[in-house]
C-alpha cells in the first residue's frame, strides 16, 4: 500500500491523534461552511488538547458503575458473539465455544526510552455492571515512571457484538531531550504468522476507500491509518477493529508488526501507541483516552 511506510516523524502520533480528535466534530458534517473548513484546517495544523481522562467517547461503563468483585486470575468476559479471555486483568485473547480465535497472549503495555523498557504492571482488576452492559476495568502503574499511570475497559454494550475497549493514559515526566523509542498503551496480538509467511490487512478510510498492507517477520513496523480494519484469521473469518465510537466513523491511527514469542511469530496490533521513535516532547505528562471496537465477521 502506498504510504505505508512513509515517515510520520515530522507530525508525531501523539500530536497528530490529538489534531485529529480535535477536528473530529467538523469532520463529521456532511455540509461546511467556508469559516467551518478554515476552523477545521486550522485545528488540523496547529492541534488541540488531547481528550482528557474519562472522555466524551467513554461509553457503558461510565453509566451507574457498579463494581463487583476484584478479578485477577484467569476470567471469561461474556458477549453474545464471542468471550473475551483476561488473564491477571490483562486481555489475552477471543474465543467462542471455547475454541481460541485469537492467539491466547497477554496483552502488553510499555513505554521504551533510551533503550530501557518500562513495563506498565497490573495494580488492580475489577468487574463491573451497568445499566448497559458489564465489563472489566484494569488499572496499571508504570515501572520507573512517577506519576505515570493507565486505566483499560473491556466491555460488551447494549447487547452489542462488538468488544469495546477504552483506554486513558498519563505519560510520565520526560527530559526534553530524550527520545521515545517506542511506546503502547495496549499491544494486543492479533494473529499468528507461518514461519517466513506473511499476513496482510486492509484498511477502509472514513471515505470507504480501501487498502492494505502486507506484513512479515523483519520486514518492520507499519502504520496503517483507516477507520475499519480487517485481519485474516486461521479459521477464513475475520478479524474487525473499528475506530467507530457510537458518534460516527473516525481515523485510528495503529501501528503493527510482526514479532517471534517463543517458537511462534505473531502479528501485534498497537493501535494507540507507536512501534517509530517519537519526541519525548510529544509525550511528557500528557493525558489521552483512546478506544476501538472489535468484532468478528465469518467467512
Amino acid at each position: 500500500m502506498p504510504g505505508t511506510r512513509i515517515d510520520w516523524s515530522p507530525v508525531p502520533l501523539p500530536v497528530l491523534r490529538a489534531r485529529i480528535e480535535a477536528a473530529a466534530g467538523y469532520a463529521r458534517r456532511k455540509r461546511k461552511k467556508t469559516d467551518e473548513y478554515h476552523d477545521l484546517l486550522s485545528l488540523l495544523a496547529r492541534g488541540g488538547d488531547p481528550v482528557g481522562p474519562l472522555g466524551r467517547e467513554k461509553q457503558c461503563a461510565q453509566n451507574q458503575l457498579r463494581l463487583v468483585a476484584h478479578m485477577l486470575g484467569d476470567v471469561s468476559l461474556t458477549g453474545s458473539d464471542f468471550d473475551v479471555r483476561l488473564s491477571g486483568g490483562r486481555f489475552c485473547g477471543i474465543t467462542r465455544r471455547g475454541v481460541p480465535l485469537l492467539p491466547p497472549r497477554q496483552a502488553v503495555s510499555y513505554i521504551r526510552v533510551g533503550g530501557r523498557m518500562m513495563p506498565f504492571k497490573t495494580l488492580s482488576s475489577f468487574s463491573f455492571e451497568s445499566e448497559e452492559g458489564t465489563g472489566l476495568r484494569e488499572e496499571l502503574g508504570l515501572e520507573g515512571g512517577e506519576g505515570a499511570s493507565l486505566s483499560i475497559e473491556y466491555s460488551f454494550c447494549d447487547d452489542s457484538p462488538l468488544l469495546s475497549v477504552i483506554a486513558e493514559a498519563t505519560w510520565p515526566q520526560l527530559p526534553g531531550s530524550r527520545v521515545v523509542d517506542e511506546y503502547a498503551p495496549l499491544a494486543i496480538a492479533l494473529a499468528s504468522v507461518p514461519r517466513g509467511g506473511t499476513i496482510t490487512l486492509e484498511a477502509r478510510a472514513p471515505d470507504e476507500s480501501v487498502s492494505t498492507a502486507t506484513l512479515s517477520e523483519g520486514g518492520g513496523p507499519v502504520f496503517l491509518p483507516g477507520s475499519n480494519l480487517r485481519i485474516r484469521r486461521d479459521d477464513g473469518g475475520w478479524t474487525v477493529v473499528r475506530f467507530a465510537p457510537r458518534e460516527g466513523r473516525k481515523w485510528g491511527l495503529p501501528s503493527f508488526r510482526v514479532a517471534r514469542a517463543g517458537g511462534t511469530r505473531l502479528l501485534w496490533m498497537n493501535p494507540f501507541g507507536s512501534y517509530a521513535p517519537v519526541p519525548s516532547a510529544a509525550m511528557s505528562g500528557r493525558k489521552e483516552t483512546f478506544s476501538l471496537l472489535v468484532g468478528l465477521e465469518d467467512a
